[in-house]
């Protein structure tokens, strides 16, 4: 059975796939919140070939008329016992209007996947997921734009 998912190809025998997750972990840094859970190995053998390319994300339309309000390196390292799924919410302090915000992956070997969840365009807050692959932690650089509000 052959399978095409962004960008990996994976080859594998039909049979049950069992993973357990452990209970979240919740890091908190400034005004930068992350939740993650490890899954933990599966019964099985998958074999991967991955095109190595970096999964960035880009919510709205960034042009130069919108100053930085806030930019980070998020990092999260992996035992390399698990897959990791992780939702990031930033908030900017103050009375502020997002206009877009860019997630650029630093290290595409890592092969994790950013994917929109909630805020941004019009918020003082963006929230998005990350999934990793098997053993593999990311590393991202996050730059958001915008405008201060009155109010």
């Amino acid at each position: 059975m052959y399978h095409y998912l962004r960008g990996i190809f994976i080859i594998f025998p039909i049979f049950v796939i069992f993973s357990v997750c452990s209970q979240p972990n919740v890091e908190v840094s400034n005004s930068t919140i992350i939740t993650t859970r490890n899954v933990s190995a599966f019964q099985g053998r998958i074999i991967v070939k991955e095109i190595i390319r970096p999964h960035n994300l880009f919510i709205g339309r960034c042009t130069q008329k919108y100053p930085i309000l806030h930019q980070e390196n998020i990092v999260l390292n992996n035992d390399g016992k698990s897959q990791v799924s992780a939702n990031i919410r930033m908030n900017v302090e103050g009375p502020v209007s997002i206009k877009c915000v860019n997630v650029y992956d630093e290290d595409p070997e890592m092969s994790a996947y950013p994917s929109y969840s909630s805020g941004g365009l019009g918020q003082n807050f963006v929230q998005f997921d990350v999934l990793t692959s098997f053993g593999k932690g990311f590393k991202f650089f996050v730059q958001i734009f915008g405008h201060k509000t009155t109010g």
